[in-house]
């Protein structure tokens, strides 16, 4: 299997079958990492099993969307062999859903962003459709360009 490395020093997360040499050279980087919103610096290999991992493209401003809201979005979605599964911006419109209505790890980067604000994300398996019929069959890791266009607050929030 061919190895895919990414420059770490950009903010890119190593998505691995690298060769043990390979993976003894980047194991003393650490990178930055968010699970429910707590970030701290754990090593490379761990959070390429554990964690959602992100590159900010350009940052938004502004309040952050929760759960319960709904966003408005444009969004890219690939595999880890570059294949596009889905695509808002070849259907020619965003897309608005709810936050919580979504794969975790897409859920978990959309409460990152800002209305304004284009992030890559890396979602490893178990954090997209996990065992599951999901694009690419179970397991399989997910590269999503999100665009975060608007928050639409819930309508508790409205009340």
């Amino acid at each position: 299997m061919k190895t895919l490395l990414t420059n770490l020093t950009t903010g890119l997360v190593c998505i691995s079958c690298a060769s043990k040499k390979e993976k003894k050279g980047i194991m003393d980087l650490k990178i930055e990492s968010h699970v429910d919103s707590v970030s701290y610096d754990i090593g490379l290999d761990l959070a390429m099993r554990l964690d959602l991992q992100y590159k900010v493209i350009n940052e938004g401003t502004g309040q952050k969307p929760k759960p319960k809201d709904q966003v408005r979005i444009h969004f890219v979605g690939k595999l880890i062999d570059g294949s596009t599964f889905d695509s808002s911006y070849t259907r020619g419109e965003p897309e608005i859903f709810p936050v919580n209505r979504v794969v975790p790890g897409f859920s978990i980067g959309l409460q990152l962003m800002s209305p304004g604000a284009k992030y890559q994300l890396y979602i490893p398996g178990h954090l997209g459709y996990g065992s599951g019929d999901g694009p690419g069959g179970p397991m399989a890791f997910m590269i999503f360009q999100v665009e975060l266009l608007e928050i639409i607050p819930s309508p508790e929030q409205v009340n």
